[in-house]
């Protein structure tokens, strides 16, 4: 059945007389449905509201606590894709220097599928890699750092294309590149062998994208999984049978992933900034209670101790 399309007073009839949503402020809802949108806004954040069994909301929630759990998510995204960028460059810079050791900055290099682990399985994926290197080693309009490079030297080396592709070609690359380049990149992070790292990258592809795009975050479950790694023993993280609870489709998995990507006084940074969000959240609705908002999240109850812990 379509949905009718609604006018944004009938919107927030629906919402107050419908779905029995308190409505404080009519100026001010309308506002935010015009700056977000009904699917984004109302959609995206009522679930921990409602009572799912009548599909009406939970008596005394208003329009500001669905926009107060938006808000909170957009500062979790603005969080996480910041050091996300900080792991994307140091990342791409491992996978340029060791490539360059190897074969130099010439780009006729890395558009040769030789110098990749060319085998009979890697094949179309390498072609489809060296396609986008190509591509950007002739782009004309858009990078100018490109373009000064091929005019004045007739070469665009590795470690300036490498930064135009995306986080996912990027952890492609990695993944098709021979072993030795491969372990002496894993060999920059401690505690995360080749195979680890690999999945890893995969797997903070998928938040990086929600991060992108503006989707919701804070209980977002990933199609990849974290690997299996020291951390989630070290927090003792409970298991369903096999499997961790926590750390392995959800953000507590990307925090898991920080703590060993990122530089030691980054990810204090990180994790106080995530702190403090979590914690104003918190502080701020009656709602919901720590434990109700961690557990959405993925969270342990003793997710601050993850910094105590080496991470190997």
């Amino acid at each position: 059945m379509v949905k009718p399309f609604l006018s944004y007073d009938q919107q927030i009839k629906k919402l107050s007389v419908d779905k029995e949503l308190t409505i404080k402020d009519e100026s001010f809802a309308k506002e935010k449905l015009k700056e977000i949108g009904y699917y984004h806004l109302i959609t995206g954040y009522k679930d921990l509201f409602r009572n799912k069994a009548v599909k009406k909301y939970k008596r005394g929630v208003c329009f500001e606590d669905i926009y107060a759990l938006y808000e909170f998510d957009k500062t979790l995204r603005e969080i996480l894709f910041k050091y996300l960028q900080i792991i994307e460059l140091t990342f791409a810079s491992h996978i340029s220097y060791y490539f360059c050791e190897r074969y130099d900055s010439d780009q006729e290099k890395y558009l040769d599928p030789s110098n990749y682990n060319n085998t009979n399985r890697n094949t179309n994926r390498i072609n489809m890699l060296i396609s986008i290197l190509n591509d950007l080693a002739n782009e004309t309009r858009i990078y100018s750092n490109i373009v000064y490079n091929r005019n004045h030297h007739h070469n665009v080396p590795l470690w300036i294309t490498i930064n135009h592709l995306t986080f996912g070609s990027k952890s492609k690359m990695c993944e098709l590149l021979q072993s030795p380049m491969q372990d002496k990149i894993s060999s920059e992070y401690s505690g995360l062998n080749t195979a680890d790292l690999s999945q890893t990258m995969k797997f903070l592809t998928k938040f990086r994208n929600i991060c992108a795009h503006g989707n919701r975050l804070y209980n977002y479950k990933s199609n990849e999984d974290l690997p299996d790694l020291k951390m989630h023993e070290r927090l003792e993280i409970p298991k369903h049978g096999a499997q961790y609870k926590f750390g392995k489709k959800d953000l507590f998995g990307v925090v898991i992933a920080c703590r060993y990507l990122l530089s030691k006084p980054d990810f204090r940074m990180f994790k106080g900034e995530l702190d403090k969000a979590i914690t104003s959240y918190i502080n701020s609705t009656s709602f919901l209670n720590e434990s109700e908002i961690l557990n959405e999240m993925g969270f342990p109850s003793n997710w601050k101790k993850i910094s105590r812990f080496r991470d190997y």
